[in-house]
């Protein structure tokens, strides 16, 4: 159908009626209408995005700068007016919430560290998928009384993935299962295959292509 979008940048949310989420789906090289992009027409795009981003970076470095120097200045004059304790409070209180911020950069880190091992054991469409996942993921963490990142219903991360991988709401994130043919169970929703397990249950095709890739499971002495 003539105009028909095969290719949306957004679709709608499900769970939201009348909201709008971004496509795990959309393929950047082609446009919402399914049709190719040329290379030469992307180009330009991504330059100016570069650009723009790159821009957004130097004005925010610039403005930390400013108030770096504002707030050094700042002090300097209390000190400069012979107002030490004062001066020392503001170099004190400055320190305090360089330390803040860093702890809770690496309280992040740590986070998004966890969730990521995790989720290296599923296989995803695709690289928006991934984050799409990540994201929520992480949304729906927080800390327990041991600082320890679980989810906000007191499971572990290992458990609260597993039972979103297994939603069929999210189905959509990952990659189908194998159809491995009569008599050998499909994997998991997104799992990753083990390739070293039984021959039991494969067809013959797959014997003789695990043989081929030297992936044939070592016998027992």
């Amino acid at each position: 159908m003539p105009g028909k979008i095969t290719n949306p940048k957004q679709i709608a949310d499900l769970e939201n009626e009348g909201q709008m989420i971004d496509n795990p789906d959309f393929d950047e090289t082609l446009d919402e209408e399914g049709n190719p992009i040329e290379k030469d027409d992307l180009a330009p795009i991504k330059d100016k995005l570069n650009k723009a981003y790159s821009e957004r970076d130097n004005l925010k470095n610039e403005l930390k700068d400013i108030k770096k120097q504002l707030r050094d200045a700042e002090l300097q004059k209390l000190k400069d007016e012979g107002k030490e304790k004062e001066h020392f409070e503001g170099v004190i209180a400055d320190l305090e919430d360089t330390v803040k911020t860093l702890r809770q950069e690496i309280v992040e880190l740590t986070r998004d560290n966890s969730v990521q091992k995790v989720l290296a054991g599923y296989e995803f469409r695709n690289k928006k998928a991934a984050s799409v996942a990540a994201q929520t993921v992480t949304d729906e963490l927080v800390q327990d009384e041991q600082g320890k990142w679980v989810h906000k219903s007191g499971k572990s991360i290992e458990d609260f993935v597993k039972v979103f991988a297994e939603d069929e709401d999210n189905s959509f994130m990952f990659k189908p299962a194998e159809n491995r043919g009569t008599g050998t169970p499909p994997a998991k929703p997104g799992t990753k295959p083990n390739p070293n397990g039984s021959l039991f249950g494969k067809s013959q095709a797959e014997v003789l292509r695990l043989a081929q890739e030297g992936k044939l499971p070592k016998r027992g002495r």
